[in-house]
């Protein structure tokens, strides 16, 4: 990755033209941008880290004022005050097995070995999302003993009290809750970073045969490919990440309310590269508002090459039931 400089926050797509083109991590990558239509691994932004297993940056605590000030008036010396962050690197390793006997059945080997270890890299893609918000804690299904896993936003973003430029309340009660997100991606918001000098950022290693057994412990003859990705979250402001939480699924009230989406994006200090993310059953509600002309804020727009959902001019992706839930705790 030698193309790939310091402090600049690339997309998976430039990542890409930094490898060799022919090469396996390259194509790796574009595996995960084709897929990205689907979640949220085609917006994000990359960075590198300035170590190999963890990312340290600053988060930036006060801003300077200064002083009306004019002739004979003393000029005051301020700092900017900034807090540091450690994240560190979590890895995430699977190992494709494809049964030989498949292969050879297939009239394009080689295309069906790549196209189910294309599968298998979807897969990680998906629980890379699914973690990135609830993670380490954020849900029963997602424990504290998982001591590898990240820490995600549903487990950071946790207290109305402790975040309140970060956390609006839609109200609802109950144990059938969700949270619309909005994400600034890059710089003064939220990023992944990967191992310094792109060092095991995403890997690719053909095992070979192998013998796997069947549920009688009969072996028989597979292909084994090990795929491992690093990366840490990077949050250098919190008001970069927010969170609509407490929005009802079921019932009749506390239903989304777009007025709450609205007071989420004011907290922002810009909306450059902000992304809006629904559960699927809030982004049904928002195309019937769009459907019943209720608002000006809801307009049919296009984003990674597609028809999209718009918020005033920021794209909504939609995400599915297991990767946004319904049955989040309520945020107090």
């Amino acid at each position: 990755m030698g193309t790939i400089d310091t402090g600049v926050y690339y997309n998976l797509g430039d990542l890409q033209k930094g490898h060799d083109p022919n090469g396996n991590v390259a194509k790796i990558i574009g595996t995960l941008w084709e897929h990205g239509q689907q979640d949220l691994i085609r917006d994000a932004k990359f960075t590198m880290a300035n170590d190999l297993t963890s990312d340290t940056f600053q988060q930036q605590a006060t801003e300077p004022t200064g002083t009306w000030g004019g002739s004979g008036v003393g000029v005051i010396s301020e700092t900017v005050k900034t807090k540091q962050v450690k994240e560190d690197m979590f890895v995430i390793q699977s190992r494709s097995v494809v049964p030989v006997l498949d292969i050879r059945k297939s009239p394009n080997p080689e295309m069906f070995l790549s196209e189910r270890n294309k599968l298998h890299l979807r897969g990680m893609v998906k629980n890379i999302t699914r973690y990135f918000f609830y993670g380490r804690s954020g849900l029963a299904a997602f424990p504290v003993s998982q001591e590898k896993a990240p820490k995600g936003l549903v487990a950071r973003y946790n207290s109305l009290a402790g975040f309140p430029d970060s956390i609006v309340n839609n109200l609802g009660t109950g144990s059938d809750l969700c949270s619309v997100w909005a994400l600034k991606w890059g710089p003064g918001g939220v990023s992944f970073s990967f191992p310094r000098d792109g060092k095991d950022f995403i890997t690719e290693d053909p095992l070979g045969p192998r013998d796997a057994l069947d549920s009688l412990g009969n072996p028989y003859s597979v292909i084994v490919t090990e795929y491992t990705m690093q990366i840490a979250i990077r949050i250098e402001d919190p008001k970069g990440v927010q969170r609509v939480c407490n929005i009802e699924t079921a019932g009749g009230s506390n239903y989304f309310d777009e007025d709450f989406l609205i007071d989420a994006l004011e907290n922002m200090e810009d909306l450059d590269n902000v992304v809006i993310y629904m559960p699927k059953k809030v982004h049904a509600l928002a195309w019937k508002i769009l459907k019943d002309k209720a608002n000006v804020n809801f307009r049919p727009g296009e984003a990674w090459g597609g028809p999209v959902l718009m918020f005033a001019d920021l794209p909504i992706r939609k995400m599915g039931s297991t990767l946004l839930r319904y049955d989040e705790a309520a945020v107090a």
